[in-house]
């Protein structure tokens, strides 16, 4: 009987080609004039390569999906990765050199020591993330509280989830995911130095280090005052964050090299993507496809996580937590990621809230394509069982009907089409693993197909459209 693992990479490779075949499927006029045709339409970028005027560079069509060209590869952020892969960060104010400031160095030095195109990072990507899923389910997800067909069953969905689309392209998720599951397994092997390595490498691959290190502060104070441990809090924190610290002045001190400024990240943050503090005045998004994925990421997610960590707080906070949780032990590691996760979730909802004038744009990436994420999804279904199911429906589903709300009714209203099905396929999903418990195997798996076939197509949706250079996530 094959092993667990085994079949989840099996699984993995599947879905790949899976996805793959319905792309190449969609590709041909007549296939996609019958089937996702009938339903959507594609969109075109028509304007010249740096214009995105909605409804002006970007054109509804019945086109089919779009080819593997080289050059559709190089959309958005990818063309600041690119250049960094062949010059490093730019030296002068031309673009998109001067943009380069924003971005991490880790991937674009992986990209470079590949020496492949970018279609071929996607395939490196998605293996970063094959293997990152692999070690946090193995980490994560309680093999002894279910069965192996149920393991494999939530395992298999986790990977097909409308979010994992930036997993697919040559951005830094893949990365940043990948050396925190290594940080991780680490830590779990009790292997010091690994650890620490790892963290540092994470730190390096994306521009999030600061919100880690808050969270990492304020979800330490959560479990001072709960824990009444007041001897080992700053020897514990400082352990948390040494590898931040240590990534942030690499990162700071590359950038300085080339401009002269350790600040030079905040400053181009500030002036070409205007992260200010500033009150959000309207709800927007640069693309309903993300827009409703980040509505999910704020209703189904960040509130709904911060009521189970305020429950907790409420149970515990008179009695002295026995025993102390912290992230250096192995008995209560699992509960402190845990926790931190739902703060980092927060933190995220707090950031793109007072720093972008209420455009959501990135939000579901920031949570819903983060290490973090997995260790909460994977922990989930503990938690879940000492809650009454009726109490998480009372909270989750006048939730879920805010976020329909929000999405045909709030600022950015609009008639409910195709682009908004990363909300309802989301939200499908997280229906299933609240009632997963409670339904027969055969419906299972039935509902399992059903989700996996949505989503894929759905997946390969946002990936045409990324080559396509139009709206989608930048």
């Amino acid at each position: 009987m094959k092993s667990i693992f085994q079949i989840k990479v099996v699984i993995l490779i599947s879905l790949f080609l899976f996805e793959l075949v319905i792309f190449k499927g969609l590709q041909n006029p007549s296939v996609f004039k019958y089937t996702l045709g009938v339903i959507t339409f594609t969109n075109q970028h028509v304007g010249e390569a740096n214009s995105f005027v909605q409804d002006v560079d970007i054109i509804k069509t019945k086109h089919p999906y779009t080819t593997f060209d080289e050059a559709n590869f190089n959309r958005w952020d990818v063309a600041f990765y690119s250049y960094m892969k062949e010059n490093g960060y730019g030296k002068d104010d031309t673009w998109p050199g001067i943009g380069t400031y924003a971005f991490s160095p880790l991937f674009p030095f992986i990209w470079k020591l590949t020496h492949l195109p970018a279609s071929y990072m996607c395939i490196v990507n998605y293996l970063m993330f094959a293997c990152s899923i692999l070690l946090l389910s193995s980490l994560f997800l309680p093999s002894n509280e279910m069965s192996k067909t149920d393991n494999i069953c939530f395992f298999a969905l986790a990977s097909t989830l409308p979010s994992v689309f930036s997993f697919y392209i040559p951005y830094s998720e893949s990365t940043f995911i990948f050396t925190m599951s290594i940080a991780l397994w680490a830590l779990f092997k009790n292997k010091v130095w690994p650890f620490y390595l790892a963290m540092v490498l994470f730190v390096l691959s994306r521009p999030s280090f600061m919100l880690v290190g808050l969270a990492f502060i304020c979800t330490d104070i959560y479990f001072l005052i709960l824990n009444r441990e007041h001897k080992s809090f700053l020897k514990e924190l400082a352990g948390k964050l040494l590898p931040i610290i240590i990534g942030m002045a690499i990162t700071f001190y590359i950038q300085y090299l080339y401009s002269g400024s350790f600040f030079r990240m905040f400053e181009v943050h500030s002036l070409f993507w205007n992260h200010n503090f500033q009150l959000p005045t309207t709800i927007s998004d640069w693309s309903l496809e993300g827009y409703g994925m980040s509505i999910f990421s704020i209703f189904c997610i960040a509130i709904p996580a911060s009521i189970l960590l305020y429950t907790n707080w409420l149970k515990h906070r008179k009695d002295k937590l026995s025993p102390s949780v912290s992230l250096f032990s192995p008995d209560t590691r699992k509960e402190y990621l845990f926790h931190f996760s739902i703060i980092y979730f927060i933190g995220n909802f707090l950031f793109v809230l007072f720093t972008q004038g209420g455009n959501l744009n990135g939000l579901h990436r920031y949570i819903l394509v983060s290490p973090f994420f997995y260790i909460f999804l994977f922990m989930l279904p503990s938690k879940l069982k000492s809650i009454d199911l009726k109490v998480q429906l009372r909270i989750l589903i006048p939730l879920v009907i805010l976020g329909f709300l929000l999405l045909i009714k709030g600022p950015y209203g609009h008639g409910i089409s195709y682009l908004d099905m990363g909300y309802f396929f989301l939200m499908l999903a997280m229906f299933y693993f609240i009632l997963f418990d409670r339904m027969r195997m055969s419906l299972k798996i039935r509902l399992l197909s059903v989700l996996i076939f949505l989503n894929t197509v759905w997946l390969t949706y946002l990936f045409n459209n990324f080559l396509n250079n139009s709206f989608i996530i930048a």
